[in-house]
């Protein structure tokens, strides 16, 4: 696989493009360019057959609006960190059937992907994109103002677990105080981070990006 590298080293993101790539054995194509361009990153693409690119939502709908030929030597594409367009899935799988598009979700403090799902058919007949279960490495919590459990189907803070929660931001304990929390669950001993995003979880157990 070729892999575009287009985040900065500080951001998480970067862990993925770069580190999951290098020991997988695979080729980071790196977009060179101080702020990146559609012009840029189709160019990219083209030149080297990229086959896995991951996007921010924004970004993604810009591109898959005005470069979408650019997309054809892609075999998956991922995007989040905001939430993503049915409309603008829908017009890249209508173009690449076989592309596997894969909407993610993980905030930088909860390092890389927290959940990921893989839009299907039946996700863009209305509603929210799904973005999955929780990934093996920790758990994604749905709790009320006082960090208690809402039933499955009601909105509620999505709160991330596990291996992937940073200790807290850097010279900032009021923030860190603030956003990295105790466990709520009775008897876990771990720290959880509150992502201050609205989720509800299906009764399969999916969560919906709200």
């Amino acid at each position: 696989d070729r892999v575009m590298h287009a985040s900065t080293v500080a951001a998480d993101c970067a862990l993925y493009e770069c580190w999951s790539t290098l020991c997988a054995g695979g080729t980071v194509a790196v977009l060179d360019q101080p702020k990146p361009s559609v012009e840029g990153i189709a160019a990219l693409f083209r030149r080297h057959q990229v086959t896995l690119a991951l996007f921010y939502a924004g970004l993604f709908h810009v591109v898959a609006e005005s470069a979408l030929d650019a997309l054809a030597s892609l075999r998956v594409i991922g995007a989040g960190g905001d939430v993503m367009s049915p409309v603008m899935v829908a017009r890249v799988k209508k173009a690449y059937p076989a592309l596997r598009v894969m909407n993610v979700y993980g905030p930088t403090e909860g390092c890389v992907f927290s959940s990921i799902h893989e839009v299907v058919e039946a996700d863009l007949a209305g509603g929210p994109l799904p973005i999955g279960r929780a990934e093996p490495h920790g758990d994604c919590l749905v709790v009320d103002d006082d960090l208690r459990p809402v039933p499955e189907g009601e909105p509620g803070q999505m709160v991330l677990t596990g291996d992937g929660v940073a200790d807290g931001y850097l010279n900032l304990p009021d923030q860190t105080r603030e956003k990295f929390v105790p466990d709520p669950r009775p008897g876990v001993v771990d720290r959880a981070y509150l992502t201050g995003d609205l989720v509800r979880k299906r009764a399969d157990g999916v969560l919906e990006f709200l």
